[in-house]
């Protein structure tokens, strides 16, 4: 199992410590050969939008999901495939 705790990631972007909650629940959406790049909070408020969320880069997917949709039934809102994605935009 190593390289796919959150704690192996090379990035984590979090204020505070990286909650056990999702350590623990993202190990069982990961896949057996997967590798957690970078882990951090998305905080959606610049958008008024009333929820944070969490990304986490693997080495074959970006994830990202509401922290509610992923604590109360351990769902991804969204998945991007690494290979699927072409180009990155900063404002």
């Amino acid at each position: 199992m190593r390289g796919r705790s959150a704690r192996a990631a090379s990035i984590l972007v979090f204020e505070g410590e990286v909650p056990s909650a999702l350590e623990r629940i993202l190990l069982l959406r990961l896949r057996s050969d997967e590798r957690v790049l970078a882990l951090g909070d998305a905080s959606c408020s610049r958008w008024n939008l009333p929820y944070s969320g969490w990304v986490v880069v693997t080495d074959q997917r970006v994830l990202i999901t509401k922290q509610d949709s992923l604590l109360r039934v351990g769902a991804i809102d969204t998945e991007l495939v690494v290979d699927d994605i072409r180009y990155v935009r900063r404002s």
